[in-house]
């Protein structure tokens, strides 16, 4: 079995080596030497690596996972946890922008799709605007020129990173067809609900929630920017993954969607005979 430690490696060797030249243990010329050294080493992981990543990847591509989930499932086989998520992470916000730019939606044929992309328009504008503004003062105020190129490439890419998530808002939308209501907030959150039998779709009004994903006593909230609007009353409970809250048993389901009305009004002939509406 493979050492999981392995993954770290490259991580830690470059961190000690940094703190033990920033702290004076180790001379300048020392610790070019030592670099040289772990690069050595390191040059032999991250090759192993890499082959690892390609097997992987079309171990999964070969197994029916399309290429996003391949590329994540490689990318847990050779990175630690955590890092394998950013990393996934930061290449759906690319792929969100470039796709949205492309106006691709992730639909698939027969999909009914729901939209949340108008609740957060406002912030994410305001955030681009406030993420503009920092570098026009990094320009400006910052005397070192190598700081002030960090700094812009940072900021630089933090307005892509904030337009990439507002456009992972248009791609990733809602979608309901007659076996399952997919329930998504940009690339953060992706739940799949069964409609095993009659299910109702009603409009709920504004309820306000504290985190994005909400779950207990057979209810289950995914919100936009803390609220949601729309309600989805099953005959039976069903069992569903809730992502990092693990899995629960369901009965009512509240999401957030732009127009509620208009969407129960396109949902009506997914509702399967015998549906009783019950007001959550």
């Amino acid at each position: 079995m493979r050492k999981q430690w392995i993954r770290w490696l490259p991580f830690v060797a470059v961190t000690a080596q940094a703190v033990l030249y920033l702290t004076g243990v180790l001379t300048l010329n020392q610790a070019a030497i030592l670099l040289l050294v772990i690069e050595g080493l390191l040059a032999t992981v991250i090759v192993g690596e890499a082959l690892l990543l390609i097997r992987a990847y079309r171990r999964a591509h070969r197994g029916g996972a399309g290429r996003a989930d391949a590329f994540g499932s490689a990318l847990e086989a050779v990175l630690p946890a955590p890092i394998a998520f950013l990393v996934r992470q930061e290449f759906r916000i690319l792929a969100a922008l470039v796709n949205g730019l492309r106006r691709r939606r992730d639909v698939a044929a027969g999909d009914c799709v729901l939209t949340y992309e108008a609740r957060l328009r406002g912030v994410l504008g305001i955030m681009v605007g406030i993420a503009v503004f920092e570098l026009a003062i990094v320009e400006f105020l910052v005397p070192w020129t190598w700081l002030r190129w960090v700094l812009l490439v940072l900021g630089a890419y933090g307005v892509v990173w904030v337009l990439g998530l507002g456009a992972s808002a248009y791609t990733r939308p809602h979608l309901v067809d007659a076996e399952r209501v997919r329930l998504r907030m940009t690339i953060f959150t992706d739940i799949t609900v069964p409609l095993a039998g009659p299910a109702v779709f009603a409009p709920a009004g504004i309820n306000s929630h504290e985190r994005g994903v909400e779950v207990g006593d057979g209810r289950l909230a995914v919100s936009v920017l803390g609220a949601t609007n729309m309600s989805l009353t099953l005959a039976e409970p069903v069992e569903v993954d809730c992502g990092r809250a693990g899995r629960h048993t369901v009965r009512i389901v509240r999401f957030y969607v732009d127009d509620p009305s208009r969407a129960a009004a396109r949902l009506r002939g997914l509702v399967r005979p015998g549906a009783q509406h019950q007001d959550p």
